[in-house]
């Protein structure tokens, strides 16, 4: 079987060592920072030998361009790479070939490079596989955008359990202008029993500190991540509260600006017909 790798990911890239494999990954572009801005770093030591990484670069969590301190494992080098990314137009290249992204976090431009590799490598060239992913559209359930009255609503979908997955969307809420109140429907985890919430802690909730409103907390964990946001920081006032998800829309027009609606595939066709309202 022949893999096609993310060269930016460090875990995946010790996956069956003695089959053929292909990368493809993202150059450093200007939302790849010096140092992780996030908690959650699944590579701080090398997956290899276990001794200390070195990232020259994130993208985001633990992806990004790295090499170890003990046993020289590092970024190979990717055949199909994302370069010249342009986030506010959607623009940039795999080998010199241009493509369009309508959907624009760092994840996403990854995702569509990983998706040109794999046609590419079963024999479609990298001009038509560049050109038709090209006219691919977000589907709603992972990213939606609306009017609640006067207000603009983004839905951005986020993976209960997952802090990677929470993280990039919060990134993608500071990159949007002016006001904004996020909404995070925070449910429980079935094959847990129910008890487990130590994730909410590995998500960088701090980041959100007086750069939004507010945080609506909803759901059957809301009380559980109003006290995370306590101890990141937040204001009293700055956090609400509604377990209800159907009583939710009061507290949402008691804050202010552009409402971002965090939630996971299962639970959003309900919040976004009680806030669209």
């Amino acid at each position: 079987v022949k893999l096609i790798l993310n060269a930016n990911d460090p875990i995946s890239g010790s996956l069956a060592p003695d089959n053929p494999r292909v990368y493809y990954g993202m150059a450093r572009t200007d939302k790849s920072p010096l140092d992780c801005p996030n908690i959650t770093h699944d590579a701080k030591v090398c997956p290899k030998c276990f001794g200390r990484m070195r990232y020259f670069y994130y993208h985001y969590n633990h992806i990004g361009a790295f090499t170890c301190l003990s046993c020289g494992y590092a970024t190979p080098e990717a055949k199909y790479l994302a370069d010249n990314v342009n986030f506010e137009t959607g623009d940039f290249t795999i080998g010199g070939a241009p493509v369009y992204a309508d959907y624009r976090p760092p994840f996403n431009i990854l995702n569509m490079t990983g998706a040109v590799a794999a046609c590419c490598e079963m024999g479609l060239s990298l001009e038509s596989a560049c050109a038709s992913i090209s006219r691919f559209r977000v589907m709603q359930e992972r990213y939606d955008e609306f009017q609640v009255g006067d207000r603009t609503a983004v839905m951005i979908l986020s993976k209960n359990q997952n802090p990677v997955s929470f993280d990039q969307s919060i990134s993608y809420v500071l990159d949007l202008p002016g006001e904004k109140t996020v909404v995070a429907l925070v449910n429980n985890i079935n094959h847990t029993g129910h008890r487990d919430t130590t994730w909410l802690y590995d998500i960088g909730w701090e980041r959100l500190r007086g750069k939004v409103d507010s945080v609506v907390c909803t759901g059957p964990r809301a009380w559980d991540l109003a006290v995370r946001l306590k101890l990141a920081g937040f204001r009293d006032d700055a956090v609400k509260v509604e377990c209800d998800v159907q009583k939710v829309k009061p507290k949402v027009d008691e804050t202010k600006g552009t409402i971002c609606i965090l939630t996971e595939l299962y639970d959003a066709k309900s919040i976004l017909e009680v806030i669209g309202k």
